[in-house]
């Protein structure tokens, strides 16, 4: 069994993440990817911007990368604004030379981008980053869609209402893992997935933890390393 700790920053840039990781010894980071109005694809957790807490300026697909990196992006933790965003690309460029691992979580439920998961299987490809990325959804049609561009991605089911059998499901799809939301993670579970040579990958919050930050865990059975 492998254990990867990813820090999750919701209000950081994904690259100071990243700094943190490395500070830390930790496995890697997480990165909530969508789309722009030109297609590019950016790592922002929100798909509704707001740029103080009471004013939305609407959608981000409705904005560019560029016109989005000159705005400070209110939240709960920050209400003055986050440090600009970053493009999928610029991430991956900043990665690539290191050994920091990445998960991709596709920010996709208010929206359906298409293609999105296509375009960020080639750019992977492109940085070398396959055997480091691992690729995650709230929908199966992104993490079916993932596949479809690479039948050798690790793709990974968020899922926050309970399945008639999600190890099944996992199983059927060839997915890499499950990851639920909210939910207990129970010895039942962690067995299946450990049977059936399944990830499992879960958020937790340390004590301690400043506001917008916590760490996913992934187990990883020896046999799909």
């Amino acid at each position: 069994m492998k254990t990867l700790q990813l820090i999750r920053g919701l209000d950081r840039l994904p690259w100071a993440d990243a700094q943190t990781a490395l500070a830390e010894k930790t496995g890697g980071i997480v990165a909530e990817v969508q789309q722009d109005a030109e297609g590019i694809l950016f790592a922002l957790p929100k798909e509704k911007i707001f740029t103080d807490k009471a004013i939305g300026r609407g959608y981000v697909k409705d904005y560019t990368v560029a016109q989005m990196k000159d705005w400070q992006i209110a939240d709960d933790a920050h209400p003055d604004g986050t440090p600009p965003i970053c493009s999928l690309e610029e991430l991956l460029a900043f990665l690539a030379p290191g050994t920091l691992n990445l998960l991709i979580i596709f920010r996709n439920q208010l929206i359906g981008y298409i293609g999105m998961e296509e375009k960020a299987a080639a750019m992977v490809h492109r940085y070398g980053m396959q055997n480091r990325v691992f690729y995650a959804a709230e929908s199966y049609v992104s993490v079916t869609d993932v596949l479809a561009a690479d039948p050798d991605a690790r793709a990974v089911l968020m899922y926050d209402q309970p399945l008639l059998d999600p190890v099944a499901f996992a199983v059927r799809n060839h997915l890499f893992g499950l990851m639920p939301l909210g939910a207990e993670i129970t010895t039942e579970l962690r067995q299946r997935c450990r049977q059936n040579r399944l990830a499992l990958f879960f958020d937790r919050i340390p004590a301690g933890t400043e506001p917008g930050r916590s760490m996913i865990i992934a187990e990883i059975p020896a046999e799909t390393e």
